[in-house]
């Protein structure tokens, strides 16, 4: 955790950070093990480019590379980069890209690919949903064959953590003459240690081991691996007591006891930045008045949620950033208290409630988290109808601008994939990213609150940062765009021969590093 606080606060620092070779040692392994691993859902698109959810990104680490990243233990290291060095003001960054770096067909990767690839990412032509991440590039200079430039449009202190986001793959160049759609659908043109094979839809994807991957040190140790969306938890759980799963994401919480117990399997539990919030449609009927939105923070019982809910895997949420990431602060409390719930209510024009929709995942865990909301919402006369849906359903329904959007308050859980407050902040609270541009699902929209953004983007300097960041969480907590419910615990299991899988902090499951004794 310090180590990733420590980089972030460095960014426009006149330093040169030098990066942590990739992968590990190769361990003692079985070169022609398979590994299936259950998840929650089905990937939406393997684009890494136009990818928003975290089992899209878990299937792509093992397929694509950025030139900084973050490994297992969420420590920021060098990929396809071997070193790089911000500019003191946080006006450009430079990379020097590893020699030895190549696609999986064997081309180098060279500081021109890497341009090719940046600026396709930036062709507002694509309509990529992470453009909007990388559009503080205004220029991509190549110094030589293996040193690269970005010059930005304006200070940004957040830089160095936005590329070592997951969107931030380098892709082939001739590859993307395919098209979003197709690439979506087939993940080419990557460094990592492992290639595409196949993805039917609603039943498996299938990755075989990269034999030409450049680094030796974090080459595949299995043949191959499969994604299996399975929806219902007893599914998952049953699959992996039979053996026909040797991994399962995530662990119904309150079925980990009655793992742990058993023989030939082991759970793992690690703390996540995962919060996780009712999003209310600000620009919609009672939401619109903020006593309403602060008397259903006060409705729900966030301690109760976690106990009842997770199983007691988690914390509760005192800020929209999450303790573990950059400039996180405790901002406040909405103490449980129905009668104070009830009396806003009134206040606000609503004393015998309301009636609305939330919108939810299908998986087990998100239905029951719903429920629960909708069992303490009834008894303040707010009555809930919860509409379940699959995930690319879900995705469809969320992405669609303001004036033609049914969404009226939506369970949502969000990792800041660079482990800083800005990108745990910005694309779920700032005007500019309503949907379908980002991901501010309660149409939240404060000239202040915004204001606050910008100057922590505007600096590198750590205190001035900290500053706004502080004031954003303030104003964001004041105003209740969502209900602040809180922070999950990663909880996954595999059989106990399976090794070198892990769930990182920001919900992403990296299982490249698997192996089996």
């Amino acid at each position: 955790m310090e180590i990733r606080k420590l980089l972030s606060g460095m960014v426009g620092a006149a330093a040169l950070l030098l990066s942590t070779t990739v992968g590990t040692p190769v361990q003692a392994a079985a070169p022609s093990a398979n590994i299936t691993i259950a998840v929650s859902g089905d990937a939406v698109c393997l684009l890494p480019y136009n990818t928003n959810d975290n089992l899209s990104f878990g299937v792509e680490s093992n397929i694509y590379q950025g030139l900084v990243g973050y490994n297992g233990k969420m420590q920021l290291v060098g990929e396809l980069a071997k070193s790089w060095k911000v500019a003191p003001n946080a006006s450009s960054i430079t990379f020097y890209l590893n020699p030895a770096a190549k696609f999986s067909d064997g081309t180098p990767v060279t500081a021109l690919a890497v341009k090719q690839s940046f600026t396709w990412l930036l062709n507002p032509a694509n309509h990529l949903v992470r453009t909007a991440l990388y559009s503080v590039i205004s220029k991509i200079n190549v110094l030589n064959k293996e040193t690269v430039q970005f010059v930005l449009s304006k200070p940004f202190g957040a830089i160095l953590p936005t590329f070592a986001h997951p969107a931030g793959a380098v892709i082939e160049p001739k590859v993307l003459s395919k098209g979003v759609n197709y690439l979506c659908a087939n993940p080419i043109g990557g460094t990592g240690p492992f290639v595409f094979k196949d993805w039917v839809q609603g039943d498996h994807i299938t990755l075989v081991r990269n034999t030409h991957f450049w680094n030796k040190a974090g080459a595949a140790k299995v043949a191959s691996i499969t994604y299996k969306p399975v929806a219902d938890a007893s599914a998952r759980i049953a699959g992996l007591e039979t053996g026909q799963f040797q991994a399962i994401y995530p662990v119904p919480n309150e079925l980990v006891q009655s793992l742990k117990g058993q023989p030939g399997i082991n759970v793992q539990i690690a703390s996540s930045n995962a919060a996780w919030y009712v999003a209310m449609n600000t620009q919609f009927g009672p939401f619109k008045n903020v006593l309403v939105r602060q008397a259903l923070n006060y409705a729900v019982d966030k301690g109760t949620f976690i106990k009842v809910v997770w199983g007691g895997y988690g914390s509760v949420l005192h800020s929209p950033v999450p303790p573990a990431d950059a400039y996180a602060i405790n901002a406040g409390n909405y103490p449980y208290n129905p009668t104070k719930a009830k009396q806003l209510l009134a206040k606000a024009g609503y004393p015998h409630g309301f009636t609305s929709v939330l919108w939810v995942g299908n998986s087990t865990e998100s239905i029951y988290a719903a429920t629960f909301i909708q069992q303490q919402l009834a008894q303040i006369g707010v009555h809930i109808k919860v509409e379940p849906m699959d995930n690319a359903s879900l995705s469809s329904s969320i992405f669609t601008p303001n004036a033609k959007q049914n969404l009226r308050m939506n369970f949502s859980g969000w990792s800041a994939s660079t482990g800083d407050a800005d990108w745990a902040l910005r694309p779920l609270l700032a005007t500019s990213s309503w949907p379908p541009s980002l991901y501010n699902l309660a149409f939240f929209g404060n000239k202040t609150f915004d204001s606050y953004l910008e100057q922590g983007l505007n600096s590198g300097a750590p205190k001035v940062r900290a500053a706004a960041y502080a004031a954003a969480q303030k104003l964001a907590w004041q105003q209740a765009p969502w209900i602040y419910l809180g922070v999950s615990d990663n909880i996954w299991a595999t059989r106990s021969n399976v090794k070198g899988i892990v769930v990182r902090e920001d919900e992403v499951p990296i299982v490249y590093g698997a192996y089996v004794q």
